[in-house]
């Protein structure tokens, strides 16, 4: 069974899997950038440095979290990023800690079923449907 840190933005249970260094800190101000592209909602300061603040739920077509928490994910521990400083933040509206996980966990329910697994993030992916939505269009 994976281990994963299980968190929830509004009522969807969402999971990272084990492994890089995950933090829960009160989430601050985020300061807006250009071009944005709705996934990014700014530069926030978290332990000393600028870190990209991303909209997790709208990249999900889930609702805005209403919670006051964020997750922030050290990527080069996860060896999803290039640079050994590289790090992302998204809003949360709480954290459950880590789990086990039954091998169904990231499956959706079938029909007339209620999910009860969380939901099993592909980190590298995601990070890369939001490069490519920051890319500039020619």
């Amino acid at each position: 069974m994976p281990r994963a840190l299980v968190f929830r933005i509004g009522t969807q249970r969402l999971a990272l899997p084990e492994g890089g260094k995950r933090e829960v800190l009160e989430r601050g101000p985020a300061l807006p950038l250009p071009h944005g592209a709705g996934l990014l909602l700014g530069l926030t300061a978290l332990q000393g440095r600028a870190v990209p603040l991303l909209d997790l739920a709208g990249l999900l077509g889930l609702p805005a979290p209403g919670g006051t928490l964020t997750l922030l994910v050290d990527l080069a521990a996860d060896r999803a990023a290039d640079r050994a400083d590289e790090a992302v933040a998204w809003p949360v509206d709480a954290v459950e800690g880590l789990q086990d996980l039954s091998p169904e966990a990231g499956h959706p329910p079938g029909a007339g079923e209620a999910a009860t697994e969380p939901r099993l993030l592909d980190l590298p992916a995601l990070l890369e449907q939001v490069r490519g939505a920051l890319q500039p269009q020619p």
